[in-house]
């Protein structure tokens, strides 16, 4: 029983320690740590740049407009909307016998700088008002599609959920995953790479395979959910997320969803897509610097294969926006694609999981 209990730790204790020891080169190895460094004040930079504002004066009026009507659609706020349409209207349409009044001393000073408060309201809000009346009308369009959408305030979620292509976290993750097996090879004992040397030992074959893909798997995902953070916080610090539990379809960018969820879940699943789509990038280019053998082939061919498309449909071929790898890590693109999408997902995670048995096969 000792023997039995002593081997099992043994065996835990050594599987961990070439773990760490994985970790520690891959964070280690071409000056890595530099990079990160670098990658992330750029990436604080962006997101300061994007963020060290306020919220705009018109952002204030539909905030405000938004949370008034919070919530679903009711007689009340019916009302509401047309009793606020009529104000502005009467206010605007009265400036010019407002303005005769006061010439012809018909009314005192203080009542038409009390009317020119009521103008400088009604000409602030007009435009946003009819922003608030236009949901309205989506509103019963979504109702008469058989989809239920709210008031919502959602210039938080939009700004949250499409953030767009984080170029900062797909080079970290290139840079990265590009040297894992490439530098085996590159690194030279004699005649022969180390890798000769190191597939020979008792476990450098089948554990540092698995141990060296590990290591990607979990950097990738700390980085991945380091720099969503990083967005979340910002975007949460400077604009307001209520109504977690509205149908996304309350967000009008989200009106093609086929499927009923509210914000919170989308807001979840979009992050899940984001790290999920990182991680076979990961995958992927570990898989490739394995293959090539050079960190510089397997960037090259990374990024043909995740960009290329991208950059070719944006010049007119739209056929290729169905290959857009960039969809994925923008996570809200490749959902709005809907069965689509999923298909497309599953797809690159299988091509991802395939490269690992390629890569794995030829290592060993």
């Amino acid at each position: 029983m000792r023997v039995w209990v002593s081997s099992f730790v043994f065996k835990r204790e050594f599987s961990m320690s070439l773990f760490i020891s994985e970790l520690y080169k891959s964070l280690t190895s071409s000056k890595l740590f530099l990079v990160i460094a670098i990658l992330l004040i750029v990436k604080l930079l962006i997101v300061y740049t994007d963020f060290h504002s306020t919220k705009s004066f018109t952002d204030e009026i539909y905030s405000y407009y938004m949370n008034e009507l919070s919530g679903p659609i009711n007689e009340e706020k019916r009302t509401y909307i047309s009793n606020e349409r009529k104000y502005i209207l009467e206010t605007l349409n009265s400036y010019d016998s407002m303005s005769d009044a006061y010439a012809n001393e018909e009314i005192s000073l203080d009542e038409y700088r009390a009317y020119l408060s009521d103008y400088n309201y009604a000409f602030s809000h007009d435009e946003i008002f009819k922003q608030i009346e236009s949901h309205v009308s989506y509103i019963d369009k979504m109702a008469n599609e058989g989809k239920e959408a709210w008031f919502v305030y959602d210039t938080g979620w939009q700004k949250l959920l499409t953030r767009g292509f984080d170029w900062s976290l797909y080079a970290l993750v290139l840079i990265l995953c590009s040297n894992v097996f490439a530098a085996e090879y590159n690194t030279r004992t004699s005649a022969e790479g180390f890798h000769q040397i190191l597939r020979t030992t008792k476990h450098g074959r089948n554990k540092t395979f698995y141990q060296k893909v590990g290591t990607v798997v979990v950097l990738s995902l700390i980085f991945s959910l380091s720099w969503t953070a990083i967005d979340f916080i910002a975007v949460l610090m400077t604009y307001e997320h209520p109504q977690v539990n509205a149908p996304i379809w309350s967000i009008e960018i989200f009106s093609d969803i086929e499927y009923n969820i509210n914000i919170r879940q989308f807001a979840a699943l979009s992050a899940f897509v984001k790290l999920h789509s990182y991680i076979v990038l990961a995958i992927l280019t570990t898989s490739f610097s394995l293959m090539f053998k050079k960190s510089s082939s397997t960037i090259i061919c990374i990024t043909m294969l995740t960009l290329i498309p991208r950059i070719l449909s944006t010049l007119g071929i739209s056929a290729l926006n169905r290959i857009d790898y960039v969809d994925a890590m923008e996570a809200t693109p490749i959902l709005l694609r809907s069965i689509e999408g999923v298909v497309f997902f599953i797809i690159v995670t299988i091509c991802s999981l395939y490269g690992i048995f390629k890569s794995k096969r030829k290592w060993s």
